[in-house]
């Protein structure tokens, strides 16, 4: 399933529908074919819509997930040095 999520094979699809709809409109084709084409063309364009949402759901819900475990880190190592006002992103000042 992960060709469904490549981009080019969105393109691919995207370009055939165009291409049966074209030689269908200037009578390249039988119409029925083009049709059939166009039909085929709609679904699997479905199809990768409902893949490409899914994806960008999965993405989203698994760097949420990384930021709460990063947080909880952060929270357990001021637990274990003691101080709440530790900021790991503070610079420390260079000594002489």
């Amino acid at each position: 399933m992960n060709f469904i999520a490549d981009g080019r094979f969105g393109a691919i699809v995207a370009t055939g529908t165009t291409g049966a709809g074209t030689a269908t409109w200037m009578s390249w084709i039988p119409e029925d074919i083009g049709k059939i084409a166009t039909l085929a063309g709609i679904l699997l364009s479905l199809v990768l819509i409902v893949v490409h949402l899914n994806k960008m759901r999965y993405d989203s819900k698994k760097a949420r997930l990384e930021i709460e475990q990063l947080q909880w880190k952060i929270d357990q190592e001021r637990k274990l040095t003691g101080s709440q006002n530790s900021n790991p992103a503070q610079v420390l000042p260079l000594s002489d």
